[in-house]
């Protein structure tokens, strides 16, 4: 294969400047919007527990520490006896 040198210029492989800049704002952007959306949610998901008004919130707010760490005991050993089986 021979060389041929010529005046023009070599296209660069890939985006240029322009293209990344605008690829970077746009991903920052979809991120916030997400980010906006999700916070919106555990709000919206949020109150349904500490307001009282669904059954979780009376559950839960009907309980003591010492509930609390039995549950969490209980949970406990329903997970590790799982991953021992694994």
């Amino acid at each position: 294969m021979k060389r041929v040198e010529t005046d023009e210029p070599i296209e660069p492989k890939g985006f240029s400047i322009d293209e990344l800049r605008y690829r970077r704002a746009f991903s920052l952007a979809k991120y916030e919007m997400v980010k906006y959306q999700t916070m919106e949610e555990m709000k919206r998901f949020g109150s349904g527990f500490t307001t009282g008004r669904g059954i979780m919130g009376k559950l839960l707010g009907s309980l003591n520490y010492i509930d609390y760490a039995v549950l969490a005991f209980q949970v406990g050993k329903r997970i590790f006896k799982w991953r021992k089986k694994k």
